[in-house]
């Protein structure tokens, strides 16, 4: 309920609309060059999907929306996303003796999402855009639980462009075979839970490399001693 109130306060942030620069060979050469810079030999391919990028660690592979609009501040943020947060974890873990950091602790996920957010502030990239998109993505998951896709759907309307009200929506039902009911696909809401888990974490004194060694969450840094 705590993370809900944040979300929904965070709807009314003015969220000035960036300019688009950028799709398909553009956005691909893009994050290409991020995974070389790393040393990375991943490739990048377009395929159509919910999300704008996603990866593949088994193919070493970032998948890029071939539809989807990029702005400037979009790959840049994507960029420190997707290469900086998931795929270094991932080729960290490959470098483990147990598989468990690269397949994933208990309950990571929160913390791999709130790491990447939090690692978008530090670059200066998480913008009041952004911020909006994540609160909205909590309000949907919200929303989605006790409600259909089209009332999901209307609520976001008062906040957000119809495409991004829709995609939103969609995110929170993916899955469902019956988008009339209640229900929702409720990982959107870890990206801002995660994110001020991980801030807390920082705040405190927590090592950000120790979160690097593979997909782990903030409540298995104490056990690293114990593991090679």
């Amino acid at each position: 309920k705590d993370l809900v109130a944040k979300a929904k306060r965070m709807l009314t942030l003015k969220a000035p609309q960036e300019e688009i620069r950028y799709r398909g060979v553009s956005s691909v050469k893009k994050f290409l060059d991020a995974l070389l810079k790393q040393g990375l030999r991943w490739k990048v391919r377009e395929r159509e999907m919910v999300v704008g990028a996603a990866f593949d660690v088994s193919e070493r592979t970032l998948f890029i929306h071939p539809k989807r609009m990029f702005s400037e501040n979009d790959l840049k943020r994507l960029i420190v996303h997707e290469v900086g947060t998931h795929i270094m974890r991932a080729e960290n873990a490959k470098k483990k003796k147990h598989k468990l950091f690269l397949m994933g602790f208990p309950n990571y996920l929160m913390t791999e999402e709130g790491l990447a957010v939090y690692r978008e502030e530090r670059a200066g990239l998480l913008s009041n855009d952004v911020m909006k998109r994540y609160a909205g993505r909590v309000v949907a998951v919200d929303l989605a639980l006790k409600s259909s896709f089209q009332s999901v759907y209307t609520a976001l309307l008062e906040y957000f462009s119809q495409e991004d009200a829709f995609t939103l929506t969609m995110r929170a039902k993916r899955g469902l075979k019956d988008t009339s009911k209640p229900g929702a696909f409720t990982k959107d809401y870890y990206y801002l839970q995660g994110y001020y888990n991980v801030k807390q974490y920082a705040k405190k004194g927590g090592s950000l490399d120790s979160l690097y060694v593979g997909k782990i969450g903030i409540e298995h840094v104490p056990f690293l001693k114990y593991l090679d």
